[in-house]
C-alpha cells in the first residue's frame, strides 16, 4: 500500500511541475510526458484540482506581447526614509518594504509615457540578507527603456538607496523545448528480455 501511494505521489508531482511550467499543456501533452494513459492522467487531473492542488486560471504570454526581455532589480533601502513614505497604507500594510512593494506593482507613476508603455513590473520580492532589500522582475519590449526607469523612476522615490540591474539571459523554467530535450534523453528506456530460444527437438524416449 505505501508503495502504491509512493508511486501516486510521484506521477501527480510530475503533473503539477509539467502544469507548472506549462500551463496551457493538454491532456495528450501531459500524459505523454508522465507516461501514462489519457484517461488516467485525466482522472489524476480532476482529483488534483479538486483537492485545490491545481486550479485552472487565464495567464497572460508577456513573451507573446513583445515583452520578452526580462531583468531584475535589487533594491537597497534607507529604512527611516522609507518608513515615512505611503503613511496613507500604515494601518493597512504596517511593513514599510511591503508598502513599497506594493507601490511599485500597483501605483509607481512614470512620466515618460513611451517608457511607461513599454515597461511591466513583473513581481517584487521581499529578500533577507546583503546586499539587497527588495527584488523587482521587470519586463520590457525596449531594453533603451530601462536605464530610465531605474535611474529616474526607481531611485526616484524616496526610501530607495541603491539599486543593483541584472539581464536574465536565460531561465529553465521558460525554456520548455529544453526542459522537453532533457527529458527525452534522461528518459530510461525499456530493456526487452531476449526471448529463450525453444527447444524444437523432441527428446527421444528410450524404451519406447
Amino acid at each position: 500500500m505505501a508503495l502504491d501511494r509512493t508511486e501516486h505521489d510521484i506521477k501527480n508531482r510530475k503533473i503539477l511541475d509539467y502544469v507548472r511550467h506549462k500551463p496551457n499543456a493538454t491532456v495528450v501533452e501531459i500524459a505523454k510526458t508522465i507516461e501514462m494513459k489519457r484517461a488516467a492522467t485525466q482522472k489524476r487531473i480532476t482529483k488534483l484540482v479538486r483537492a485545490h492542488r491545481l486550479k485552472r486560471a487565464l495567464i497572460v504570454d508577456l513573451d507573446a506581447l513583445g515583452f520578452r526581455y526580462r531583468y531584475r532589480v535589487d533594491i537597497k533601502i534607507a529604512p527611516q526614509t522609507l518608513k515615512a513614505q505611503f503613511k496613507v497604507l500604515e494601518d493597512k500594510i504596517p511593513n514599510p518594504q511591503m508598502r513599497l512593494a506594493h507601490h511599485l506593482m500597483n501605483a509607481l507613476e512614470i512620466n515618460d509615457s513611451e517608457r511607461a508603455a513599454s515597461i511591466i513590473i513583473e513581481d517584487v520580492s521581499i529578500v533577507l540578507g546583503e546586499p539587497a532589500d527588495l527584488t523587482a522582475i521587470v519586463r520590457t519590449n525596449d531594453p533603451s527603456h530601462i536605464l530610465g526607469f531605474v535611474t529616474t523612476d526607481l531611485r526616484g522615490i524616496p526610501g530607495v538607496e541603491n539599486t543593483s540591474t541584472s539581464f536574465e539571459a536565460w531561465t529553465y523554467s521558460r525554456d520548455l523545448s529544453f526542459r522537453e530535450e532533457v527529458m527525452i534523453r534522461t528518459r530510461p528506456r525499456v530493456q526487452h528480455r531476449p526471448k529463450k530460444a525453444r527447444n524444437l527437438r523432441k527428446d527421444s524416449q528410450t524404451g519406447a
